[in-house]
């Protein structure tokens, strides 16, 4: 916390929350203000036994556990997440072709373009999604994922649609790089785009910057498609499609990317389910607060059993509770 500075004379005049540079202010009558708050908040509960179960989804920064109970808990993170497109960094260069550059495959430049600032599909007002520079792809763009993915796996992206025309923002390819799964957006609303075949649905696009995120077992080829637009997360999809099951589709050479006619992306990420973690504990009577990144989901918890019983015990349901917070 840094020091809250006053200025000379008498009597002394302290910063107000006008003054943006103290996180921590005070009035001229002693009052604490407080200059940022949580913008979202809550609670939950959720049971556990000796297998590890994820909390449930809250966007968040932060939640706090509290373990009431009798029993040890284990706490670890529910994925291992790999960056699979970095563009703020080196190779990446303002407006050039990513086509070729750290294993990506297709039509794409990165924004902003410095070098054609006249040209409005890469103007830096609207070329930018996170960091430092994003994507305008005008075709397809992939890239190898790298990762054999379990059950649980899930990929995800960042998308601006910039028109009305169809655009997967996130995409699913084979190893030749043609399409399996997908999300786009057409006309205002979102869609599955799957074995050649488009499926409009009636969640429709209300935000200019879209996270997706497609949630999957190769098992079974079930899978859920999922929508951010700063109103907490949407279903836009799900079913069992068995183009996507290890049977039917090489995981060992699967492809992530993006088919837009203009659209902008970015933060291609691959979220690996934690396989064998390292975890932290939890003893009886204790709480213990985490960070995250875009929701409580990120963590899962189990339990351990009593010392009392020498840890046989952890087959017994308890229940846990938590707070979270997003800033």
């Amino acid at each position: 916390m840094n020091t809250l500075r006053e200025s000379d004379g008498y009597p002394p005049e302290y910063p107000t929350v006008k003054d943006s540079e103290v996180p921590v202010l005070v009035s001229n009558k002693g009052r604490l203000l407080v200059s940022q708050k949580p913008a979202g908040f809550g609670t939950f509960n959720l049971m556990t036994a000796d297998t590890y179960v994820k909390i449930p989804h809250n966007e968040a920064s932060e939640l706090r556990l509290s373990n009431n109970t009798h029993k040890d808990i284990a706490v670890i993170n529910t994925w291992n997440s790999i960056l699979i497109g970095d563009f703020d960094k080196a190779p990446y260069e303002d407006g050039k072709t990513v086509n070729g550059v750290n294993g990506w495959e297709g039509d794409g430049y990165t924004t902003p373009d410095i070098n054609d600032e006249n040209d409005p599909l890469r103007s830096p007002i609207l070329g930018i999604l996170q960091g430092r520079r994003s994507v305008l792809v005008q075709g397809k763009l992939t890239k190898a994922v790298g990762h054999t993915p379990v059950d649980g796996s899930k990929v995800a992206s960042l998308f601006r649609p910039r028109t009305t025309k169809r655009n997967i923002g996130l995409g699913m390819y084979d190893g030749s790089k043609n399409l399996v799964l997908g999300i786009y957006s057409k006309d205002g609303v979102f869609g599955i785009a799957k074995s050649g075949v488009d499926v409009d649905t009636s969640v429709e696009v209300t935000s200019d910057i879209v996270r997706m995120e497609i949630v999957f077992a190769p098992s079974t080829g079930l899978y859920k498609a999922y929508v951010y637009q700063g109103k907490g997360r949407e279903l836009v999809f799900s079913e069992t499609l068995p183009a996507i099951s290890s049977s039917s589709l090489n995981y060992s050479s699967f492809r992530v990317g993006a088919e837009c006619e203009g659209a902008i992306v970015d933060q291609f990420i691959f979220y690996q389910v934690n396989q064998s973690p390292a975890f932290e504990v939890i003893v009886s009577g204790s709480s213990a607060t985490y960070p995250v990144v875009e929701s409580t989901d990120e963590i899962m918890i189990k339990s351990l059993g009593s010392s009392i019983n020498n840890y046989q015990d952890n087959t017994e349901t308890v229940f846990i509770s938590g707070f979270y917070s997003q800033s």
